[in-house]
Protein backbone atom coordinates (compact mmCIF):
# COMPACT_ATOMS: atom_id res chain seq x y z
CA UNK A 1 0.00 0.00 0.00
CA UNK A 2 3.34 2.11 0.15
CA UNK A 3 6.46 2.85 -1.20
CA UNK A 4 8.51 2.48 -4.75
CA UNK A 5 9.17 -0.03 -6.82
CA UNK A 6 12.16 -2.15 -5.93
CA UNK A 7 14.88 -1.66 -8.38
CA UNK A 8 13.28 1.38 -10.44
CA UNK A 9 14.66 4.49 -11.61
CA UNK A 10 13.30 6.69 -9.68
CA UNK A 11 12.84 4.52 -6.75
CA UNK A 12 15.86 6.13 -4.59
CA UNK A 13 14.84 10.08 -5.49
CA UNK A 14 11.41 9.52 -4.75
CA UNK A 15 12.14 7.64 -1.42
CA UNK A 16 14.98 10.18 -0.55
CA UNK A 17 12.03 12.96 -1.06
CA UNK A 18 9.31 10.50 0.78
CA UNK A 19 11.73 10.76 3.65
CA UNK A 20 13.68 13.89 3.82
CA UNK A 21 11.49 15.61 6.57
CA UNK A 22 12.82 12.86 8.73
CA UNK A 23 15.70 14.86 9.44
CA UNK A 24 13.64 17.91 11.00
CA UNK A 25 12.36 15.78 13.44
CA UNK A 26 15.61 14.25 15.56
CA UNK A 27 17.78 16.54 17.85
CA UNK A 28 21.12 14.28 16.95
CA UNK A 29 22.87 13.67 13.82
CA UNK A 30 20.98 11.44 11.51
CA UNK A 31 23.00 9.96 8.72
CA UNK A 32 20.41 7.36 5.90
CA UNK A 33 21.91 5.80 2.82
CA UNK A 34 18.55 4.48 1.17
CA UNK A 35 16.74 2.88 3.80
CA UNK A 36 19.63 2.12 6.49
CA UNK A 37 19.57 4.93 9.07
CA UNK A 38 22.36 5.85 11.74
CA UNK A 39 21.47 7.93 14.49
CA UNK A 40 25.01 9.60 16.09
CA UNK A 41 25.69 11.30 19.65
CA UNK A 42 28.11 12.33 21.10
CA UNK A 43 28.78 12.13 25.40
CA UNK A 44 31.97 14.73 26.27
CA UNK A 45 32.22 12.71 29.39
CA UNK A 46 30.68 9.42 31.52
CA UNK A 47 28.44 11.76 33.25
CA UNK A 48 26.50 12.65 30.36
CA UNK A 49 25.58 9.11 28.86
CA UNK A 50 22.35 9.39 30.89
CA UNK A 51 21.72 12.61 28.85
CA UNK A 52 22.77 11.72 25.72
CA UNK A 53 20.56 8.28 26.01
CA UNK A 54 17.57 10.41 26.69
CA UNK A 55 17.88 12.33 23.57
CA UNK A 56 18.47 9.15 21.39
CA UNK A 57 15.17 7.85 22.97
CA UNK A 58 13.61 10.44 22.40
CA UNK A 59 14.58 11.23 18.52
CA UNK A 60 14.11 6.97 18.39
CA UNK A 61 10.43 7.36 19.47
CA UNK A 62 9.79 10.69 16.98
CA UNK A 63 11.48 7.98 13.94
CA UNK A 64 9.10 5.55 15.33
CA UNK A 65 5.65 7.55 15.25
CA UNK A 66 6.52 8.99 12.11
CA UNK A 67 6.81 5.72 10.74
CA UNK A 68 3.69 4.83 12.10
CA UNK A 69 2.14 8.06 10.28
CA UNK A 70 3.37 7.59 6.96
CA UNK A 71 2.87 3.83 6.52
CA UNK A 72 6.54 2.49 7.00
CA UNK A 73 8.10 0.15 9.72
CA UNK A 74 10.71 0.83 12.10
CA UNK A 75 12.35 -2.71 12.69
CA UNK A 76 13.66 -2.82 16.02
CA UNK A 77 14.85 -6.51 15.36
CA UNK A 78 17.42 -5.34 12.78
CA UNK A 79 18.39 -2.15 14.77
CA UNK A 80 21.36 -2.21 16.99
CA UNK A 81 22.98 0.03 19.16
CA UNK A 82 26.84 0.64 19.16
CA UNK A 83 29.03 2.27 22.04
CA UNK A 84 32.48 3.90 20.61
CA UNK A 85 35.27 5.16 22.71
CA UNK A 86 38.92 5.15 24.69
CA UNK A 87 37.03 5.75 27.72
CA UNK A 88 37.72 3.41 30.92
CA UNK A 89 35.01 4.77 33.33
CA UNK A 90 32.45 1.84 33.35
CA UNK A 91 29.99 4.31 35.75
CA UNK A 92 27.46 5.30 35.03
CA UNK A 93 26.63 2.74 32.93
CA UNK A 94 25.51 3.38 29.44
CA UNK A 95 21.49 3.20 29.23
CA UNK A 96 19.65 1.09 27.39
CA UNK A 97 17.94 1.93 23.85
CA UNK A 98 14.43 1.33 23.48
CA UNK A 99 11.96 1.36 19.98
CA UNK A 100 8.46 0.78 21.00
CA UNK A 101 8.61 -1.58 23.80
CA UNK A 102 11.95 -3.32 22.26
CA UNK A 103 15.16 -2.78 23.86
CA UNK A 104 17.47 -2.84 21.10
CA UNK A 105 20.18 -5.06 20.94
CA UNK A 106 24.20 -4.05 22.19
CA UNK A 107 26.81 -4.40 18.89
CA UNK A 108 30.33 -5.16 19.51
CA UNK A 109 30.89 -3.67 15.92
CA UNK A 110 29.33 -1.05 13.54
CA UNK A 111 29.15 -1.57 9.89
CA UNK A 112 28.33 2.05 7.51
CA UNK A 113 28.77 1.81 3.76
CA UNK A 114 31.16 -1.18 4.32
CA UNK A 115 33.21 0.38 6.73
CA UNK A 116 33.47 -1.84 10.10
CA UNK A 117 33.88 0.19 13.35
CA UNK A 118 35.01 -1.59 16.43
CA UNK A 119 34.33 0.08 19.81
CA UNK A 120 38.25 1.45 19.97
CA UNK A 121 38.09 2.37 16.78
CA UNK A 122 41.33 0.48 15.86
CA UNK A 123 39.74 -0.71 12.86
CA UNK A 124 41.62 -4.09 13.50
CA UNK A 125 38.49 -5.93 12.40
CA UNK A 126 38.07 -3.54 9.53
CA UNK A 127 41.05 -4.20 7.88
CA UNK A 128 41.33 -7.91 8.84
CA UNK A 129 37.92 -8.26 6.96
CA UNK A 130 39.77 -6.80 3.76
CA UNK A 131 42.54 -9.49 4.30
CA UNK A 132 39.72 -12.30 4.35
CA UNK A 133 37.99 -11.06 1.18
CA UNK A 134 40.90 -10.09 -1.00
CA UNK A 135 42.76 -13.23 -0.09
CA UNK A 136 39.23 -15.02 -1.68
CA UNK A 137 39.01 -13.34 -4.35
CA UNK A 138 42.72 -13.74 -5.11
CA UNK A 139 41.66 -17.48 -6.51
CA UNK A 140 40.19 -15.68 -9.62
CA UNK A 141 43.84 -13.91 -10.39
CA UNK A 142 45.25 -17.96 -9.90
CA UNK A 143 42.64 -18.85 -12.45
CA UNK A 144 43.46 -16.52 -14.91
CA UNK A 145 47.06 -17.24 -14.48
CA UNK A 146 46.36 -20.45 -15.15
CA UNK A 147 43.98 -19.79 -18.42
CA UNK A 148 46.11 -17.53 -19.75
CA UNK A 149 49.39 -16.94 -18.55
CA UNK A 150 49.25 -13.00 -19.32
CA UNK A 151 50.75 -11.03 -16.89
CA UNK A 152 48.10 -8.18 -18.34
CA UNK A 153 45.16 -10.51 -18.14
CA UNK A 154 46.15 -11.37 -14.39
CA UNK A 155 46.65 -7.50 -13.56
CA UNK A 156 43.45 -6.22 -14.73
CA UNK A 157 42.05 -8.77 -12.82
CA UNK A 158 43.59 -8.34 -9.86
CA UNK A 159 42.80 -4.28 -10.37
CA UNK A 160 39.41 -5.05 -10.81
CA UNK A 161 38.72 -7.35 -7.70
CA UNK A 162 41.09 -7.31 -5.46
CA UNK A 163 42.80 -3.47 -5.32
CA UNK A 164 39.40 -2.14 -4.49
CA UNK A 165 38.79 -4.10 -1.33
CA UNK A 166 42.17 -3.02 -0.58
CA UNK A 167 41.98 0.52 -1.04
CA UNK A 168 37.48 1.70 -0.59
CA UNK A 169 37.28 4.43 1.96
CA UNK A 170 41.19 4.54 3.18
CA UNK A 171 41.07 7.78 4.54
CA UNK A 172 38.47 6.57 7.18
CA UNK A 173 40.48 3.67 8.69
CA UNK A 174 44.08 4.42 7.64
CA UNK A 175 44.41 5.07 11.32
CA UNK A 176 44.38 1.32 11.84
CA UNK A 177 48.08 0.16 13.44
CA UNK A 178 51.26 -0.25 11.56
CA UNK A 179 50.92 -4.49 12.36
CA UNK A 180 47.13 -4.36 11.04
CA UNK A 181 47.70 -2.85 7.76
CA UNK A 182 50.84 -4.17 7.00
CA UNK A 183 48.38 -7.48 6.68
CA UNK A 184 47.62 -6.03 3.53
CA UNK A 185 50.85 -5.63 1.96
CA UNK A 186 51.20 -9.33 2.55
CA UNK A 187 47.73 -9.91 0.25
CA UNK A 188 49.66 -7.42 -2.82
CA UNK A 189 52.53 -10.16 -2.23
CA UNK A 190 50.86 -12.89 -2.18
CA UNK A 191 49.21 -11.82 -5.58
CA UNK A 192 52.96 -11.06 -7.47
CA UNK A 193 54.20 -14.65 -6.22
CA UNK A 194 51.36 -15.61 -8.90
CA UNK A 195 51.98 -12.89 -11.13
CA UNK A 196 54.56 -10.04 -11.18
CA UNK A 197 52.36 -7.65 -13.10
CA UNK A 198 50.03 -7.22 -9.54
CA UNK A 199 53.42 -5.10 -7.72
CA UNK A 200 51.44 -1.99 -7.19
CA UNK A 201 54.37 0.07 -5.47
CA UNK A 202 53.78 1.19 -1.97
CA UNK A 203 50.30 0.78 -0.62
CA UNK A 204 51.00 3.53 2.13
CA UNK A 205 51.77 5.85 -0.43
CA UNK A 206 49.15 5.48 -2.57
CA UNK A 207 46.82 5.61 0.42
CA UNK A 208 48.54 8.92 1.43
CA UNK A 209 47.89 10.18 -2.03
CA UNK A 210 43.82 9.55 -1.42
CA UNK A 211 43.96 11.16 2.08
CA UNK A 212 45.23 14.03 0.60
CA UNK A 213 42.99 14.20 -2.46
CA UNK A 214 40.19 14.11 -0.06
CA UNK A 215 41.60 16.96 2.16
CA UNK A 216 41.69 18.82 -0.94
CA UNK A 217 38.12 18.03 -1.88
CA UNK A 218 37.23 19.11 1.29
CA UNK A 219 38.95 22.03 1.55
CA UNK A 220 37.44 23.48 -2.06
CA UNK A 221 34.29 22.57 -1.34
CA UNK A 222 32.32 24.70 1.44
CA UNK A 223 29.21 22.42 1.22
CA UNK A 224 31.49 19.04 2.69
CA UNK A 225 30.17 18.05 5.54
CA UNK A 226 34.13 18.14 7.04
CA UNK A 227 34.41 21.49 6.00
CA UNK A 228 33.96 23.30 9.12
CA UNK A 229 35.94 21.18 10.90
CA UNK A 230 38.78 22.18 9.14
CA UNK A 231 41.47 23.78 11.41
CA UNK A 232 42.13 27.38 10.86
CA UNK A 233 45.04 28.83 9.00
CA UNK A 234 48.58 28.97 9.97
CA UNK A 235 49.30 32.09 11.40
CA UNK A 236 53.35 32.12 12.26
CA UNK A 237 53.66 33.58 15.87
CA UNK A 238 57.05 34.71 15.19
CA UNK A 239 59.47 34.59 11.61
CA UNK A 240 61.44 31.42 11.59
CA UNK A 241 62.74 29.59 8.63
CA UNK A 242 60.12 26.77 9.41
CA UNK A 243 57.41 29.65 9.09
CA UNK A 244 59.29 31.20 6.11
CA UNK A 245 58.81 27.67 4.33
CA UNK A 246 55.31 26.79 4.67
CA UNK A 247 52.93 27.55 1.72
CA UNK A 248 50.24 30.11 2.38
CA UNK A 249 47.59 26.89 2.10
CA UNK A 250 48.83 25.61 5.47
CA UNK A 251 46.94 24.87 8.49
CA UNK A 252 47.67 25.32 11.83
CA UNK A 253 48.81 22.10 13.31
CA UNK A 254 46.55 19.82 15.61
CA UNK A 255 47.24 18.99 19.10
CA UNK A 256 47.08 15.27 20.17
CA UNK A 257 47.79 13.82 23.26
CA UNK A 258 47.60 9.84 22.20
CA UNK A 259 49.30 8.17 19.75
CA UNK A 260 46.21 6.64 18.24
CA UNK A 261 44.94 10.54 17.96
CA UNK A 262 48.06 11.04 15.82
CA UNK A 263 47.59 8.88 13.28
CA UNK A 264 43.60 10.03 12.59
CA UNK A 265 43.10 11.22 9.00
CA UNK A 266 42.67 15.02 9.91
CA UNK A 267 45.63 15.23 12.02
CA UNK A 268 47.73 12.67 10.19
CA UNK A 269 47.22 14.30 6.73
CA UNK A 270 48.08 18.13 7.47
CA UNK A 271 51.32 17.17 8.30
CA UNK A 272 51.78 15.95 5.07
CA UNK A 273 49.73 18.95 3.73
CA UNK A 274 51.73 21.65 5.02
CA UNK A 275 55.13 19.00 4.35
CA UNK A 276 53.88 19.58 0.25
CA UNK A 277 55.05 22.25 -1.86
CA UNK A 278 53.70 25.32 -3.14
CA UNK A 279 53.43 24.31 -6.19
CA UNK A 280 51.21 21.29 -5.90
CA UNK A 281 47.99 23.57 -4.62
CA UNK A 282 48.65 25.11 -8.68
CA UNK A 283 46.53 22.63 -9.73
CA UNK A 284 42.69 23.86 -10.85
CA UNK A 285 40.76 20.42 -10.31
CA UNK A 286 41.32 17.43 -7.65
CA UNK A 287 42.80 15.14 -10.47
CA UNK A 288 45.98 17.79 -11.08
CA UNK A 289 46.16 18.17 -7.45
CA UNK A 290 46.25 14.37 -7.55
CA UNK A 291 48.86 14.08 -9.92
CA UNK A 292 50.93 16.93 -8.57
CA UNK A 293 50.98 15.49 -5.09
CA UNK A 294 51.78 11.61 -6.29
CA UNK A 295 54.97 13.35 -7.97
CA UNK A 296 56.35 15.46 -5.42
CA UNK A 297 55.73 13.18 -2.80
CA UNK A 298 57.43 9.96 -5.40
CA UNK A 299 60.34 12.62 -6.29
CA UNK A 300 60.47 15.21 -3.86
CA UNK A 301 60.17 17.83 -7.02
CA UNK A 302 57.51 18.83 -9.07
CA UNK A 303 60.15 18.66 -12.43
CA UNK A 304 58.99 16.41 -15.71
Amino acid sequence: MSGVPQGSVLGPLLFILYTADLFDLVENDLFTYADDATLVAVARSPVDRLYVADSINRDLFAIDSWCVAWDMKLNASKSKTFVAGRSRTVLPYHPALTVGDAVLDESDSLMVLGVTFDPKLTFERHVRNIVSMASQKLGIIRKANRIFGDAAVTSGCFRSFVLPLLEYCSPVWSSAAESHLRLLERVVRCAMFVSPGCDLGDLTHRRTVGSLSMLYKIANNQRHPLHEHLPPPYVPTRVTRGSLAMHEYAFAPIRYRTYQYSRCFMLKVVRIWNSLNSLVFAADCPQGFKSRANRFLLTGSLAV
